[in-house]
């Protein structure tokens, strides 16, 4: 039984116990996502409230475009501990609610997981940025998950871990990655690779890790480059990348991505924010 699907290692651990107990006694088994009564049920219990209230802070999250980490129960209690029962306790902003259940999600929960790592264990601001660097690489090469190990028979939308790490200081080490790959940010698909929790969080994590790339005098114009189509429209599968960057980015490519798409910016990002310039600018557009 594993705690988490990131340390099951797919073929090669079901191999092992099938040679051990032999292929009629061997099932894999995977806990299904939990349906809204089962979310509520969990958030009641956690947040130590009525269903009436727990239904409030479920429809709160899908409000919010949380929804994602509601049907796991793990990443679901960390969205309750990270934002409580009191409408108070909400964030004030979008932006504010995806950040405080991202640093939430990134820690390590497991005691025993801590002691083996204290020594050597990454930071909760080295891990948000790999985890950053890895969701911009899978959303712009229209990836779905990470593999850490290779594959004898590579597939076209997953990416080998071991190929995306370099000795530049802008690239996380293949440690830190490795490391964030086991946190609750993604999750496991039971054949060694990993995925965005979600896709908004991927969305949100990408963005972040591009805008200090750009704040580091990266030139915007070369990822704008890989988010546009041929016909200088932001890519439909990359509208909420673009509209988290636009959030997060300097004033200068704000006003730049406003442009491109400002439908996407309200639908996807979050314009509360925005001076009252840009959102003038914003609704010309």
């Amino acid at each position: 039984i594993s705690c988490r699907e990131a340390d099951w290692r797919g073929n090669a651990d079901s191999r092992a116990l099938q040679q051990l107990i032999g292929n009629a006694e061997f099932a894999e088994l995977h806990l299904t996502p939990l349906d809204t009564a089962q979310s509520i049920a969990f958030a009641a219990y956690w947040l130590q409230c009525g269903e009436a209230q727990a239904n409030f802070f479920v429809e709160e999250a899908r409000r919010r475009d949380l929804d994602g980490l509601l049907a796991n129960p793990q990443t679901l209690r960390m969205l309750t501990e990270a934002v409580g029962n009191h409408p108070h306790d909400w964030p004030r902003s979008k932006q504010e609610t995806y950040a405080r259940a991202c640093a939430k999600l990134v820690r390590e929960q497991n005691d025993e997981h801590l002691a083996v790592q204290r020594d050597t264990a990454p930071t909760d601001t080295q891990l948000l940025q790999a985890a950053g660097y890895l969701c911009a690489v899978m959303l712009l090469s229209a990836s779905a998950s990470v593999a850490l190990q290779a594959a004898r028979t590579p597939h076209p939308h997953v990416l080998e871990l071991s190929s995306l790490t370099s000795d530049t200081a802008a690239t996380p080490s293949l440690a830190t990655c490795r490391a964030v790959l086991r946190s609750h940010l993604f999750a496991g698909d039971g054949i060694g690779n990993s995925t965005p929790a979600h896709r908004t969080v991927a969305e949100y994590l990408g963005a972040c890790y591009l805008a200090q790339r750009i704040q580091a005098r990266l030139p915007a114009s070369r990822i704008l480059a890989l988010i546009q189509g041929e016909d200088g429209g932001v890519v439909p599968e990359l509208r909420g990348l673009h509209a988290w960057l636009a959030v997060l980015a300097n004033d200068a490519v704000r006003r730049t991505l406003i442009a491109h798409d400002p439908l996407g910016l309200v639908l996807h990002g979050d314009v509360l924010n925005f001076s009252t310039q840009e959102k003038i600018q914003l609704l010309q557009a």
